[in-house]
């Protein structure tokens, strides 16, 4: 009877601390990150989960076909009382733990066109489409108005965006401006309006 009562018990808590927890935790059965498998009735969690992604035809992404959240990441109910997202259980089934500091990115580059995306591993079609990477490098890898920004190389009027043709204001350092074309706007300006009158 007991060891019934422990097949039905829930995980109590997700292993290690914080929000880069590992989500393999409590249940039955030693994953080989170190974590524990969580069983559902009687199918391991890994099992279920795999259930529910789509590969393909194998050129593409691995697609999650249950539910997804509001910004079309997948979300896997682990347990009664826990639901994860579906790209870091992957890569925690598949390749480990997610770094401290570090988040993963659905590489566009190899070829990732979706956030339901969980290929984790690089197949004999292509590279894996998930990486870990710091908070700044997925910003920047990102179609924000920041981001590109952050990767322009010159200005609309063709002037090269290095050195000492870069001005930060005070008021926002991570904001880059030209230089050149601010001495030439200001140069344009009347000479009453340059005074302030």
């Amino acid at each position: 009877m007991a060891e019934l009562a422990e097949k039905r018990r829930w995980p109590a808590k997700i292993a290690g601390s914080g929000p880069r927890a590992t989500l393999i935790a409590g249940g039955l059965g030693r994953h080989p990150s170190g974590g524990v498998a969580v069983t559902h009735g009687t199918r391991s969690g890994e099992e279920r989960f795999w259930s529910k992604v789509d590969k393909g035809d194998g050129t593409g992404c691995w697609l999650w076909t249950r539910a997804v959240n509001d910004r079309g990441y997948g979300v896997f109910r682990l347990s009664t009382h826990q639901n994860v997202y579906a790209h870091r259980y992957a890569y925690e089934l598949l390749v480990g733990l997610i770094p401290e500091g570090r988040e993963l990115d659905h590489v566009k580059a190899n070829g990732c066109t979706s956030t339901a995306c969980v290929k984790v591993l690089a197949d004999q079609h292509g590279p894996a489409h998930l990486e870990s990477v710091t908070h700044r490098e997925n910003m920047l890898r990102s179609d924000t108005p920041s981001a590109r920004q952050a990767r322009q190389t010159h200005c609309i009027r063709g002037h090269a965006l290095t050195g000492v043709n870069v001005y930060r204001r005070p008021g926002a350092p991570n904001k880059r401006e030209c230089r050149r074309c601010a001495q030439e706007r200001e140069a344009s300006r009347s000479p009453r309006r340059r005074h302030g009158r």
